[in-house]
């Protein structure tokens, strides 16, 4: 697996309200398949974020890294490190998830 440094890292799309956070994800990664020769996506949600990690795991990202609860010692929430493998050119903003 490449590193996340130099990859597409997307922000926390899921807090937009229900089915907008779909079609925004979708544009991101559309997006994101025509600019960069990495098909590779990572994202960061955090733990306590139920719909957004559903959100997520719909569209195919899987959690690869969960933060330490050390990470409360820095006064930070835990997070989950996310990854999704892009399909070329493939991508489709009609393509709802099942609720």
């Amino acid at each position: 697996m490449s590193d996340p440094s130099f990859i597409p890292l997307l922000g926390n799309v899921g807090h937009i309200m229900k089915g907008i956070g779909w079609h925004l994800l979708k544009a991101c990664e559309e997006l994101i398949s025509k600019m960069n020769s990495s098909l590779v996506v990572y994202l960061h949600c955090r733990v306590i974020d139920d719909g957004p990690l559903s959100l997520y795991k719909k569209a195919g990202y899987s959690i690869i890294k969960t933060d330490n609860i050390l990470v409360w010692l820095r006064l930070q929430q835990r997070k989950h490190l996310m990854f999704k493998e892009l399909a070329p050119n493939t991508l489709n903003f009609d393509d709802q998830p099942n609720e």
